[in-house]
């Protein structure tokens, strides 16, 4: 039932988003549609901080549309940052036992640090209305990440699961829908939801969105819910069901046409294999199925944003000068320039810096980005120590992929997977390497030899 009411939920934003319902209508059914979901979570985990983060990954592919069924520029209040808002209630109200709970001093040091930092933007923003939209972003994840971190590996590996389910759902119905988009306008020529036609290179480029602002940005959740199907595939967990949602992400992943997500998922896989397996032959076997849905991924990249030739692809659109340009303006403001991307702009005489580092220097200041890049490391070395090898992986393509888009932030999704790494025990099996059948043969050997029979019993 919680997947039934969260695709109505999906749906029925989408069909919003083409006819346009009654504000005060659309409010009430969401709550309804909210609240069912919400409730079968509940029922179903019997954890509120696990139903909270369940929940937020439901609400992410409408979180760019408000409760009143409005962009969520008109107004900031869309059903993903009101979870969100649960999880810090829930926190508030569990202060008492929350306190007794051990945590690494340092951390907790740099969180309250950067809050305070964060403020300072803000006064010095330019805009106030562009100024508050980037600090709710930006607060938003460090509350979050806050109230998972003094409740860390408070969630066992039952909810754990619920919570990946629950994610992956997310991409593949995602991108099931984007499929949907682009079917529907090759038949009948109508673009549905957020679809674009646009041109790159002197090629028509078409771009499903589906309800995605900066797809650039977006788009890279799809991305890493790839590496948790992945470890499913390597338990064998339904495999083929799990290798049939990674081929639906990666054509809907194409179909978006952002080449940040893609081409920094091609690199990760290149390095997953050989650092992930153990054993040429799985080495082998995982290297031809994860190229087979490399080449489908790009298949269908070249239908819907040709290029006449590949290297195009690889064309910096001028990022590299624009890097440039960024430097030099954070050399001449330290401190930062405030919250405000048309400042921003404006400034650089060119498009803001398509790279999260950089934008926060130039917004921020050098302060704030030092301090968030202490916690990103953080974050990953959490999962590493935690063997959880899936958070890992999400982590690592995440903050490739940073470096290419303006703010993984604006992504929203990406609060989801660092509360996981804290939220969650450490592995009861170190995991960091999946071995061959060679050695899995001789493992069992070796148990079944030292397996001590029991006497027979003398009647």
């Amino acid at each position: 039932m919680e997947y039934l009411f969260s695709l109505l939920l999906f749906g029925f934003n989408l069909l919003d988003y083409e006819i346009g319902i009654n504000r005060i209508a659309f409010l009430a059914v969401s709550v309804v549609l909210f609240g069912l979901m919400f409730y079968f979570i509940q029922r179903k985990t019997r954890d509120f901080l696990c139903t909270c983060v369940c929940a937020m990954c439901h609400t992410w592919p409408i979180s760019w549309i408000n409760v009143l069924g409005e962009p969520s520029e008109v107004l900031q209040l869309p059903w993903f940052y009101l979870t969100g808002a649960l999880i810090v209630l829930n926190a508030c109200v569990r202060i008492a036992k929350i306190k007794e709970n051990r945590v690494n001093a340092f951390i907790l040091g740099i969180f309250f640090t950067v809050v305070f930092v964060s403020v300072y933007p803000l006064l010095i923003s330019p805009s106030l209305f562009a100024g508050l939209k980037e600090f709710i972003i930006i607060s938003f994840f460090i509350i979050l990440t806050f109230a998972a971190f003094v409740q860390s590996s408070s969630l066992d590996e039952e909810k754990r699961d619920h919570i990946i389910d629950a994610y992956i759902w997310t991409a593949v119905i995602s991108c099931m829908a984007i499929i949907v988009q682009y079917v529907y306008y090759n038949i009948f020529g109508i673009g549905i939801f957020k679809y674009s036609v646009g041109s790159y290179m002197g090629n028509t480029m078409m771009s499903c969105n589906l309800l995605m602002e900066d797809t650039s940005c977006a788009t890279i959740m799809l991305g890493s819910a790839i590496f948790y199907m992945l470890e499913r595939v390597n338990i064998n967990d339904r495999r083929i069901k799990h290798l049939a949602a990674i081929l639906i992400t990666v054509i809907g992943l194409a179909l978006t046409t952002r080449r940040t997500s893609i081409i920094s998922l091609v690199i990760c896989f290149a390095v997953y294999i050989p650092l992930r397996y153990k054993g040429i032959m799985n080495k082998v076997k995982m290297m031809s199925v994860l190229s087979i849905m490399a080449a489908v991924m790009i298949s269908y990249l070249l239908i819907v944003r040709p290029v006449d030739d590949f290297s195009q692809y690889f064309d910096s659109n001028g990022r590299f000068d624009n890097y440039i340009t960024s430097l030099e303006l954070f050399v001449k403001n330290p401190l930062g320039i405030g919250y405000d991307n048309d400042y921003l702009v404006a400034l650089m005489k060119d498009i803001v810096p398509h790279n999260t580092i950089l934008r926060w220097l130039n917004m921020c200041g050098f302060i704030f980005t030092l301090l968030m890049v202490i916690l990103l490391v953080y974050f990953v070395r959490v999962a590493y120590n935690k063997k959880r090898n899936d958070d890992m992986w999400v982590l690592l393509y995440c903050l490739l992929a940073m470096n290419f888009i303006p703010d993984l932030l604006n992504g929203r999704f990406f609060v989801i997977p660092c509360m996981l790494v804290l939220l969650s025990p450490c592995a009861k099996k170190s995991g960091s390497e999946i071995e061959g059948p060679a050695k899995k043969q001789i493992r069992r050997a070796v148990n079944e030899k030292n397996t001590v029979l029991p006497a027979r019993i003398k009647r």
